[in-house]
Order: C-alpha cells, then structure tokens, then sequence
C-alpha cells in the first residue's frame, strides 16, 4: 500500500481548509497547536471500548483554549505562532455572539473537519463532531492514537551566528528519511528533531547518553505511543538515530558518543 508522506498530507489538508484568512504557514501554525493541544489537554479515556482513543475535549473549549493560549492565558509548547494568527480576528468576548469569536470558530472548525478526513495506516488521526449554530448540542474533537505526534512540518529552526546555515532547515526531508530508517512507527520525528536541535543550539554538545535522560521527556510519547514494544530503553537508541541522521544533514558532527552542533 502506497504510504502518503506527512508533507503531502499537510499540503492537503491545507487546500482542504480553503480558508483566505490564512498564508500555508497559519494554517500549518493552527493544525500543530490543535495537536499539540489535544495531546497534552482533555479528559483521558479509559475502557476497552475507547482504548483508541487517547483525549476528548469540547469544540468550544478547544476554541476558547487556542484564544487564551495567543493571548499568553494558557501555555501550549511550540504555539507562539498563535498570536499573529488570532490576533487578525478581532475578539472581544469569548462567545459565540461575538463576530470576532463566531469567525475564528468557524476556521478552526474547517481545520477540524479537514483532519479528521486525514489516515495514519488507515486509522483517522481525530473524529469530529461540531456543534449545532447556537452549540446548544455540543460538539467533540477526540483525539486517536493514530494522531499522536502528527505535525505538518512547516518549520524553521532558527540558529545564533553561521551554526546551521542560520536560516532554514529541511525538516520535512530529514523525517522522511527517519521514517524509513527508525521505524516502526514513522510520525511523531518531527518534533524529535526540533527538540534535539533546540537542546544542541543551548548546550552546544552532549553525549547521547546525557542526551537521551534530558530530553527523555520529549522522547517518551514516541516510545509510549508509537512503538510496538514499550521500553524506556529505545530512547537512547532513537536519539541516536535522530542525531546519525542530523549528522548526515551536515547539521551536528558525531564522535563516537559526543555529538556536536555544527558552528
């Protein structure tokens, strides 16, 4: 079976969402904060009969949440994209009687309803539910499993002085070859990759093993989640895959166990 590459899906998604009030890069910005989010908020499901599932929350709770998450309300890693985006709204109160309010919901329900056309390995990445105009029936963004770790990677990881070419880097190319070389799983690298970088750009070098205890917290949804066979030992085996590959890319040197940001 043909596999669809993360970056194909995301230029599909956003043509999908069709929306003028948003570049690509909005877009993208919006699909990875409701990722985000919905990995890290909501109610944990339990029960045989959820177990696909992972977190559910409410559609006007997510809305209101992205809000208060641009407005520096509510913290949310990586969603400091947000600001621009809401900002171009005009929000002034936080209910649906409100045009700036009614707008954003609207977008961010065409984001929604865009994923949730959108398969991992033939399993959706959320289910959707919206609400009626007047949200008197309620509407529900669940979370599956098949979701965790999906990212559109439209990214640029910006470097001090002339490390890393100072300007973009290829993310996209550089999962898709993790996809291929670290499976099983092939989501969920991208955000590796950033916080790898991230952690390199401030400490400049490591070894991988101080590594894969620093960062064993940015690591341990991809093992929890996406791996056939849970083991905290298959982190330090990952972060080296990241960082043979990162190695490859010219963007860190690796001497034996040190690994290094290229300066």
């Amino acid at each position: 079976m043909l596999r669809v590459s993360t970056n194909a899906q995301c230029g599909f998604i956003i043509k999908r969402i069709g929306d003028a009030m948003l570049s690509d890069r909005e877009a993208a910005c919006l699909i990875n904060a409701i990722m985000t989010y919905l990995e890290t908020q909501g109610a944990q499901l339990q029960g045989l009969s959820q177990r696909r599932i992972v977190n559910s929350v409410g559609e006007l709770r997510l809305v209101i949440d992205l809000i208060q998450v641009a407005r520096g309300g509510l913290r949310l890693n990586g969603a400091e994209c947000l600001r621009e985006v809401v900002a171009r709204y005009g929000i002034g109160e936080l209910n649906i009687n409100d045009t700036g309010f009614a707008r954003f919901r609207a977008t961010v329900e065409r984001v929604l309803k865009a994923l949730a056309t959108v398969k991992v390995r033939g399993e959706p990445i959320i289910e959707f539910t919206p609400c009626d105009t007047s949200c008197k029936v309620p509407g529900v963004v669940n979370l599956r499993k098949a979701g965790l770790g999906f990212r559109c990677p439209v990214i640029q990881v910006s470097t001090t002085g002339s490390g890393v070419n100072a300007s973009k880097i290829d993310v996209g190319s550089i999962v898709e070859r993790l996809e291929s070389k670290c499976g099983p799983t092939y989501i969920g690298f991208e955000w590796a990759v950033r916080k790898t970088l991230e952690y390199l750009q401030a400490k400049g070098s490591a070894k991988i093993a101080t590594m894969a205890v620093d960062l064993r917290n940015d690591y341990m949804w991809i093992v929890k989640y996406l791996y056939w066979m849970y083991s905290e030992a298959s982190i330090p085996r990952l972060v080296r895959c990241v960082v043979e590959e990162l190695a490859e890319a010219g963007l860190v040197r690796l001497n034996g166990d040190v690994v290094t940001l290229v300066k």
